[in-house]
């Protein structure tokens, strides 16, 4: 919402005539085309650097809002996928441990 807003006030002072501001209006001009534009910069369908600077004319608060976006959605997966890889890890390592134990107590029993 925040950057189609962003876009709509700059065409509207600026007046969005040349191609640049043509990208801005495409990607940002609907908040279905920024949902989807945000989509493709975190799942690497476009280049999130190139939408970086293509929010440039509208002023640097744009432009490192996007990148903070993009910054905290890929901690933010990344911190997930490492919880999922270290939960699995645990979770096989106590199965381990849990097997071990019961094969010495099996041995223990035999020689009882």
């Amino acid at each position: 919402v925040c950057f189609t807003q962003g876009v709509v006030d700059f065409c509207t002072e600026h007046g969005c005539g040349n191609s640049e501001d043509a990208v801005l209006l495409r990607r940002f001009g609907s908040i279905a085309s920024s949902v989807l534009t945000l989509f493709q910069a975190m799942t690497n369908g476009l280049a999130w650097d190139e939408l970086a600077l293509c929010l440039q004319p509208m002023g640097t608060f744009y432009f490192w809002l996007f990148v903070g976006y993009v910054a905290v959605a890929y901690f933010a997966v990344l911190n997930v996928v490492t919880g999922i890889f270290v939960e699995t890890t645990l979770q096989v390592a106590n199965e381990d441990r849990d097997e071990i134990i019961k094969a010495e107590m099996r041995s223990k029993e035999k020689y009882l």
